[in-house]
């Protein structure tokens, strides 16, 4: 059932309203009346309801002044405005704002049943509408992801079609690949928390630092795609890629895990070196182990002076580590050796 709320500043009219019409009937339930147009907001505000209908001139605040404060809140909330024949220029006004429709006093429960089931059909359209777009958005979502899966795979077909993809929809000044990781043990449910949670966390910086994403699961934690859309210089990607993965620790820890993040170099528009950019992010966040109390890392940092001899260091480190996995029986005689 959609909610409404009524506002008129003569009692009987609310009174005949509550006592006259079959909300429920209709397919409507009525959760609030007021009597004033400040009363009016305040329920408004607590109750969010799909209908307000709302007398034109009520003191303290007139339905128009109600009706405009939450258009410009970008409330989704259609306007039916009551209005009495000498105030008909209002309803005019009412139409201009955005208002769904208006109804003559004295009222007319015909009249009002003929309206509110348009008013009805019209939030069935809106909400079929929204659950379209969300379920191509997250089949959108979830086709991107696939294909940064297999970008970092190296499969050049799928690189492309990403690309083509992120052109069409957010025409990108470049990218920096976050790899977002962690040593706790986490059941699926916690994952799915996590996630959620980080989705979140980036969603809400995505005006701030003028990006979007693409996100993948993968074995050693959460692929993230920064796609940045304001071109800049090159230092500010790079700090708007850290503040954002702070941003994402700190979400981790109000879930009391414990998260790592490894950011690649900035990529300026093309993505034909993903591979080598995922290379970049997982090399930043492994190189944790080597450098004490990080847990974001940029490429950048651990290739740069200050930091050249913990990334030679970290750079074999990490050599040594593949080579003893892709050639475990050197590892077994090289402890042979040292046992002997």
């Amino acid at each position: 059932m959609y909610k409404i709320i009524v506002a008129d500043d003569n009692l009987l009219t609310i009174q005949a309203l509550q006592a006259t019409v079959p909300w429920e009937e209709w397919g409507f339930q009525l959760v609030g009346c007021a009597e004033n147009g400040i009363d009016a907001l305040s329920q408004l505000s607590l109750y969010h309801p799909d209908i307000a209908i709302l007398d034109i001139n009520m003191p303290g605040m007139t339905g128009l002044e109600v009706a405009k404060q939450l258009l410009e809140s970008k409330e989704r909330i259609l306007f039916i405005f009551l209005t009495a024949y000498d105030e008909f220029s209002y309803a005019q006004t009412a139409l201009q704002i955005g208002a769904f429709d208006y109804l003559l006093k004295p009222l007319d429960n015909e009249a009002l049943k003929e309206i509110l089931l348009r008013a009805g059909e019209k939030l069935d359209r809106e909400r079929q509408t929204a659950d379209m777009r969300s379920k191509l958005r997250s089949e959108y979502e979830n086709w991107a992801g696939h294909l940064l899966l297999d970008g970092i795979n190296g499969v050049n077909r799928s690189v492309t079609e990403l690309e083509d993809m992120l052109q069409q929809e957010w025409r990108p000044a470049g990218y920096e690949l976050m790899l977002i990781s962690t040593t706790d043990f986490l059941p699926q449910e916690r994952v799915e928390q996590l996630t959620d949670q980080i989705r979140q966390c980036l969603s809400c910086q995505e005006t701030s630092y003028q990006f979007k994403y693409v996100h993948a699961r993968i074995k050693e934690g959460f692929l993230i795609l920064l796609v940045f859309q304001k071109i800049q210089i090159m230092r500010d990607y790079d700090l708007a890629s850290l503040k954002i993965a702070n941003r994402i620790v700190d979400t981790g820890r109000t879930l009391d895990t414990d998260l790592f993040v490894g950011i690649s170099d900035f990529s300026e528009r093309s993505l034909d070196a993903l591979p080598k950019v995922y290379e970049e992010a997982v090399f930043s966040a492994e190189s944790r182990f080597f450098l004490e109390n990080k847990t974001v890392i940029h490429y950048k940092s651990i290739t740069s002076k200050s930091f050249r001899n913990e990334y030679t260091l970290s750079r074999k480190m990490q050599d040594m580590s593949l080579c003893f996995i892709r050639n475990p029986g050197i590892l077994r005689t090289c402890w042979r050796n040292l046992s002997n």
